[in-house]
Order: structure tokens, then C-alpha cells, then sequence
């Protein structure tokens, strides 16, 4: 029997990768943009099958959505908090998608705004994290 703890373990390790990557994506040389914009998908997608096996290893023990406030408040905040990886996921992939299809790799004012855009809703995402695994996991 496994405890509760290594998935929110791993998932913070992957987030951590994930946030370094992001924030040194500015001095990463051009050529080197489209494979960690292709990680970081990556690296979101694991985090998210990690809480899809936490969840599933939680009701294992029988804690469900209904079975108490807790429990419908911790699943909330964490399947709100996966719709959001999931749309920056989405925005990460276009800009992949975008760095690799694109001729030239000069920066135009939009395409910079798009990427500023993606990299303020990260560090938003980073401040919703932060606040999710201090409040369920830290705060008793």
C-alpha cells in the first residue's frame, strides 16, 4: 500500500522543472525555443496524469467529491486548478506550433505580446500553485 504522498511529490518536481524552464525561456538562444516549448506540454501532461493518479488513489481509500466538505473542496480547487494547466498547455502548444512553422525568427510586437500574454498567465498559475499546496497541504 502507497502512501498519499509521492504524487504531489512528483508533481511539484515537475513543476518546479517546469517554472525553471519558463522563466529562463528569455535567454534561451533561438534555436533552442522550439524544444522547450515542445518539454513543457511535456512536463504539464505529467503533472496531470499525477493528480489523475491521486485522485484515483484517493478514492481507492474511499474519498470521493460528496463524501465530506473537504474532500469537495479539495477536489474543486484541484480540477479548477487542472482546467487552467490545461488552457496554458494549449497556449504553450500554439506557441510551439508557432516557433516551428514560422520562416523567420524575427520577433514582431504581436508575436512578443502573445508570448508576454502566455508568460503572465504562467506566473499566475505559479501564484494559484503555490496557494493550492500551501492550503492542502501545509495547513492543517
Amino acid at each position: 500500500m502507497t502512501s498519499a504522498t509521492p504524487a504531489p511529490l512528483s508533481s511539484t518536481a515537475r513543476m518546479i522543472v517546469m517554472k525553471c524552464l519558463t522563466g529562463f525561456s528569455c535567454a534561451i538562444h533561438c534555436a533552442a525555443l522550439p524544444f522547450v516549448l515542445a518539454l513543457l506540454p511535456l512536463l504539464g501532461l505529467g503533472f496531470l496524469a499525477a493528480q489523475l493518479l491521486a485522485w484515483k488513489q484517493l478514492a481507492r481509500q474511499g474519498v470521493y467529491l460528496v463524501t465530506n466538505p473537504h474532500s469537495s473542496f479539495f477536489y474543486l480547487l484541484t480540477a479548477v486548478h487542472a482546467v487552467h494547466l490545461i488552457c496554458g498547455l494549449l497556449a504553450l502548444i500554439f506557441l510551439w506550433v508557432r516557433s516551428r512553422f514560422k520562416k523567420e525568427l524575427k520577433v514582431t510586437p504581436r508575436g512578443q505580446a502573445v508570448a508576454d500574454a502566455v508568460t503572465i498567465y504562467w506566473h499566475f498559475m505559479d501564484a494559484l500553485w503555490i496557494y493550492l499546496f500551501l492550503l492542502l497541504f501545509l495547513w492543517r
